[in-house]
């Protein structure tokens, strides 16, 4: 598995990159059902299955089937060396919402 710990190194974030499903805990420790692969390219490729309504009217309702919210997420490098995080989701509108961030490395890599 992979472990990811923010800075502080308070939060941590456990990822099974094995393309099984296992429960975890995502977004603000809400449980979910995570799947994780590596891409041909090399990147990160995650989902995770929400069991409760994230926001809306039904903001922490539990939820069933396609109601169910759905976060994609793809870690990567690019050629300059920074993480890119990139991260979708499909609203109950169906819009799909999507973000991108860049994380600088903080430090020299052991070679």
């Amino acid at each position: 598995s992979l472990e990811i710990t923010d800075r502080r190194g308070k939060m941590s974030y456990q990822i099974y990159p094995d393309d099984k499903v296992h429960s975890g805990k995502g977004f603000m420790k809400l449980p979910i059902k995570q799947r994780a692969k590596w891409g041909r390219d090399g990147a990160l490729l995650v989902e995770e299955l929400y069991s409760q309504h994230l926001g809306g009217d039904d903001d922490g309702q539990p939820c069933s089937g396609d109601a169910c919210p759905l976060v994609r997420s793809r870690r990567s490098v690019d050629k300059s060396g920074q993480m890119v995080v990139e991260l979708e989701r499909k609203l109950n509108s169906g819009e799909v919402v999507k973000m991108r961030t860049w994380y600088k490395p903080t430090g020299k890599s052991q070679t």
